[in-house]
């Protein structure tokens, strides 16, 4: 009864657990991104409208739910991007239902970036101006900042504030 588990996954596939009772120490938590990220970054990933599909039949079926919007990307258009994503997000969904967002940038571990780059020429996003914190990659404070405040004012037309988390 101590202890509160929290499953997270990217999954479309509901359905494997739909017939287990709600826990109250259970959270059922997706990571979302805009479609178009998800098309572009995600390979074999579920697409965002089949992961909200599964969100609200969790949330019909009692079970709490977090919504992990991870990582935000600087991508071209960003602002607009992550704009109708959210908007599109809670047309789907009733706020209600959301125990809360979590919100975080993209970051990696420094080793495992540079083997990625060195593998993946063509992906934009890996070449980023990151700054190293101890033995992670991310963005600067700055592009951190502006991505984190865009998303979370944006999620703040939906959920109270206390609902909204910067991981």
């Amino acid at each position: 009864p101590e202890l509160t588990l929290e499953i997270r996954t990217k999954s479309a596939n509901y359905q494997a657990i739909a017939h287990l009772k709600p826990c109250a120490n259970v959270i059922l938590a997706w990571t979302l991104s805009p479609q178009v990220v998800s098309q572009r970054y995600e390979a074999k990933t579920s697409s965002l409208s089949a992961r909200l599909t599964c969100v609200k039949a969790a949330i019909s079926d009692g079970w709490q739910v977090r919504l992990c919007l991870d990582p935000i990307l600087k991508i071209n258009q960003w602002e607009n991007v992550y704009e109708t994503f959210v908007n599109e997000t809670f047309s789907q969904l009733d706020p209600l239902g959301i125990r809360d967002v979590c919100l975080n940038v993209f970051r990696m571990n420094q080793n495992y970036l540079k083997t990625l780059q060195q593998q993946e020429k063509a992906s934009d996003i890996l070449y980023a101006p990151f700054v190293r914190e101890e033995t992670t990659c991310t963005y600067r404070p700055q592009d951190r900042d502006a991505l984190l405040s865009a998303v979370s004012r944006q999620v703040a037309q939906y959920l109270p504030g206390d609902k909204i988390h910067i991981a």
